[in-house]
């Protein structure tokens, strides 16, 4: 009966025993030839990569691209051309989307548009396809930045027709209309500025009428000449 009591205790003994980390050997991983030769190969990238960092040279700076124009230097900022401009005693950085080289070609037809009467409306067909309506966005926001700003002249927003809620709170305008200074945005071909008396319409399918629309701007600074 002792012995069956000794055996118990020693027995529970064990079980509560604890078992420590350190007696647990970890079991060493076995890599193939396909796994050493990938953690080879990526070790030595890195490690290139690393002396390019640590080695490249602290004074480079990317080349920024640019022309000259008539005099007037343009500089590429992303997607962007800057210049500086002169409006009376005033200077103006000018940002636009092309540079002058890029809408030279863009057609002119008309005599020279006369603005007598302020406001100026920059007015567009509400009916044009949705798709175009990013870009008569964009070329409205262009043309009423620089207007404004640098040419002081006060712009409006307008509508050819009144058919959608947008143009409800807004003029209603059309080219021709007697007093009243108009441009016409259009995103539809050809590309082409046309001049009458007191409107002018810009044209251009998807972005090239904003080359229509950088032109104007580029003959109202001085940048390119009038023909």
């Amino acid at each position: 009966m002792k012995e069956e009591q000794k055996k118990e205790q020693k027995q529970d003994k064990t079980e509560k025993t604890p078992i420590k980390i350190k007696d647990i050997e970890p079991e060493q991983p076995t890599l193939n030839t396909s796994t050493k030769k990938f953690i080879a190969i990526t070790s030595i990238i890195m490690l290139a990569i690393l002396l390019t960092i640590l080695l490249w040279p602290k004074n480079t700076t990317p080349k920024t691209e640019t022309i000259t124009y008539n005099n007037f230097e343009f500089q590429k900022i992303g997607n962007l051309w800057k210049t500086t401009v002169q409006v009376g005693p005033q200077q103006y950085e000018l940002i636009l989307r092309y540079n002058p080289k890029q809408v030279e070609n863009v057609s002119v037809k008309g005599k020279a548009a006369r603005f007598k009467e302020p406001p100026i409306y920059i007015t567009f067909n509400p009916e044009e396809e949705q798709d175009n309506m990013k870009y008569l966005a964009l070329a409205g926001a262009e043309l009423s930045q620089s207007i404004t700003r640098a040419l002081g002249k006060e712009v409006k927003p307008a509508c050819t027709q009144n058919t959608t809620y947008y143009c409800h709170n807004i003029s209603i305008v059309k080219c021709g209309e007697e007093n009243k200074s108009v441009i016409y945005i259009t995103a539809k071909g050809p590309t082409q500025i046309q001049l009458t008396e007191n409107c002018i319409t810009l044209q251009g399918k998807g972005m090239d009428l904003l080359r229509s629309v950088d032109l104007l701007l580029y003959r109202y600074y001085g940048i390119i000449q009038k023909k």
